[in-house]
């Protein structure tokens, strides 16, 4: 079933990645994905876990409007939770989160009429598969809203850890010594991959300014060779042959190589343009036409940087991937990631009032903010502390009405809670 906000949204985000990509006076295209390479790394640093496909791009996108090198992301319901406020006037950003249901029906009796509970409503039943004799399960989508670290008041400074250069050289050049497409530098003008022979060909290696420069061009046909029937199958041996067909396949080896980018900082040289250029025409209609195409394309750039990782790296190194040092060193940080031990900085004093109240009430969940026209964004303003302290209002003065004077009114107040605990739990899971 479609997702109709979740489409919205997606469109929302190809308007922003496309917007200003052809400069029509001049006739030049600009790649966004060179602005965004940088940004690949956003995480929730509650769950220290990375944010996947999708998401991740969405999170680059804003990040790069933010003008932020800050890649953590939280909930409001997280941040408050630890004791942080999120700026006033500060725009979240929506992100997808997937996840199985068992799909289930009305129960009924012999009569084929729905057999009713006590609360009046029809008791449901799981729906088994007659062929699997399995529960029969959908994918459900929802949507929650995150602030980057820099719009969050009090959280701690970001320390950025470059990746020591001795050890960025031998993973990059351990990947391209062990590709499983061999790499010749026989070509005379194009650089490219031949999926019929299964081989990558560059130019010489002197025409190109640098050693970075080489590698990010060889890591954007790397890219294309994980999609090999042998690898990961993604059907491109007559790729060329349809123009749709080319542009998705150029679409997931440039993100792939925008994946490998960030994690190496490799930067974006003349090189680079050249060539992305063409591919970005391929894929700028494609995308602008239907933006689950992107989503696509994010998920399976994802699987590359996978499997090149797992294949042609980690197996020829003595010592952990710089990528599984990170890994470990944020899951390890997120235990200690809680209000007693976060070493927050200091509140101004309008911020400071605003989270002790908090701190008495529970918060609504994401959705509940008022959302804007932009279906990307909700804007914390006066409107939303004035709605906060509204329901904490209503939620203290039901508090103290004796229980059997109090108004059935106050019901939703406890599903609301109920919603919360368990809408909190899945974004932790992200």
């Amino acid at each position: 079933m479609a997702n109709t906000k979740i489409d919205e949204q997606r469109q929302a985000l190809i308007e922003d990645l496309l917007t200003n990509v052809e400069t029509k006076e001049q006739g030049h295209w600009e790649n966004p994905l060179f602005s965004l390479a940088s940004k690949f790394d956003n995480y929730n640093p509650t769950s220290g876990k990375s944010y996947k496909g999708m998401n991740q791009i969405r999170l680059a996108v804003s990040a790069d409007m933010l003008k932020t090198e800050d890649p953590r992301w939280l909930t409001y319901k997280q941040a408050s939770e630890l004791g942080l406020q999120v700026k006033k006037g500060s725009k979240g950003t929506h992100i997808e989160y997937w996840e199985k249901v068992q799909v289930k029906k009305d129960k009924l009796d012999e009569n084929g009429k729905p057999v009713l509970g006590k609360n009046g409503k029809p008791i449901k039943e799981v729906v088994i598969d007659p062929a699997t004799k399995r529960p029969q399960e959908r994918i459900v989508g929802k949507s929650y809203v995150v602030f980057n670290g820099s719009q969050i008041e009090g959280i701690p400074a970001y320390e950025y850890k470059q990746m020591p250069s001795k050890q960025r050289s031998e993973e990059l050049e351990t990947i391209l010594e062990h590709s499983q497409a061999p790499i010749s530098y026989d070509a005379i003008k194009t650089n490219g991959y031949w999926p019929k022979d299964d081989t990558i060909h560059l130019v010489n290696e002197d025409r190109f300014k640098s050693r970075d420069a080489l590698i990010s061009i060889a890591l954007h046909e790397i890219g294309h060779s994980t999609g090999h029937e042998s690898r990961l199958n993604r059907s491109i041996s007559s790729f060329d042959k349809n123009p749709e067909n080319y542009a998705r396949e150029e679409l997931v080896a440039e993100l792939t190589s925008a994946m490998l980018q960030a994690k190496y900082n490799l930067p974006v040289y003349e090189e680079t343009k050249e060539n992305a250029e063409n591919y970005m025409k391929s894929w700028y209609q494609l995308v602008k036409d239907n933006p689950n195409e992107l989503s696509k394309a994010a998920q399976q750039a994802e699987k590359a940087t996978t499997y090149i990782e797992n294949t042609m790296l980690r197996p020829y190194l003595k010592d952990k991937t710089y990528t599984q040092q990170i890994e470990e060193t944020r899951l390890a940080e997120a235990k200690d990631y809680t209000k007693e031990n976060i070493k927050r900085e200091p509140l101004t004093e309008e911020l400071q009032k605003a989270a002790n109240n908090i701190e008495k009430e529970p918060l609504p969940t994401m959705e509940e903010p008022e959302q804007t026209a932009d279906s990307n964004t909700v804007i914390i303003d006066d409107a939303f502390f004035a709605k906060l302290e509204k329901e904490q209002a209503a939620k203290k003065a039901a508090a103290k009405t004796p229980r059997k004077a109090r108004t059935t009114k106050a019901k939703p107040a406890l599903s609301i809670k109920k919603q919360e605990s368990k809408s909190n739990s899945k974004e932790l899971s992200k």
